[in-house]
């Protein structure tokens, strides 16, 4: 969210939001550093002639501009459903609500930390199911019905390792880039009062640039003097 409380068609109101007035603005970045690749303004509904929901058209316009094959996308419950699954062009991972159309549907409760659970579509994306402290729910179309050892935290503060669905644990490994992005325009923000809605979404990535790069001068620093 670019923060902006003027008048503009633009601006939305989400109060869950750190900001909660502003535009909104959907980014790809990369996993490890944050770096943006591609942004897409939210304007609002959009009517007539619209194909596909929201989350698979937002997904679908911003890997438009991907130019290289090695490229695997991670993405959060709000977009992921089975349908995108199957129609995407690359390799995803996403966390999944279990009440979206055409996900499998699980009759077996979990009752253990550490307990999976797969099944696998008519079309082959695979759905796991994983009881954590709280059951998650993952769909991939690159994944298989595999498992992989992580470590979690116990209540006392000791560290046991458990099976986890591979998906799982891939997609706990490289999630997080467009928070990481957030992070850094937020720490370097240019709070600077503007009347003018698009004044604010053309310094968002602005932000974002400057963020990375104090990180990476951060970084090249605490590599030549690791005892400052």
């Amino acid at each position: 969210m670019a923060k902006f409380k003027g008048r503009s068609s633009l601006k939305q109101y989400m109060p869950m939001k750190p900001v909660k007035r502003g535009i909104k603005i959907w980014q790809r970045c990369d996993s490890k550093t944050g770096y943006v690749y591609d942004m897409n303004i939210y304007s609002g509904k959009e009517t007539g002639g619209v194909q596909g929901t929201l989350r698979e058209r937002v997904v679908s316009k911003l890997t438009e501009t991907i130019r290289g094959k090695d490229v695997m996308l991670a993405f959060d419950r709000f977009f992921t459903s089975v349908h995108l699954m199957e129609t995407l062009k690359f390799p995803a991972v996403g966390t999944c609500i279990k009440t979206r159309k055409d996900v499998p549907n699980f009759t077996t409760k979990l009752s253990k930390r550490g307990e999976a659970e797969f099944l696998v579509t008519k079309n082959g994306t695979m759905c796991a199911r994983w009881l954590d402290s709280k059951e998650v729910m993952m769909l991939s179309n690159c994944h298989e019905a595999k498992y992989a050892k992580v470590n979690r935290t116990m209540r006392d503060g000791s560290k046991e390792e458990f099976e986890c669905p591979v998906a799982i644990e891939f997609y706990n490994k490289i999630m997080g880039g467009v928070d990481l992005a957030d992070q850094m325009a937020n720490v370097y923000e240019l709070d600077q009062k503007s009347c003018k809605g698009w004044k604010k979404v053309f310094f968002s990535p602005i932000d974002e640039r400057s963020g990375q790069l104090m990180d990476c001068v951060l970084r090249t620093q605490t590599s030549k003097n690791p005892t400052s």
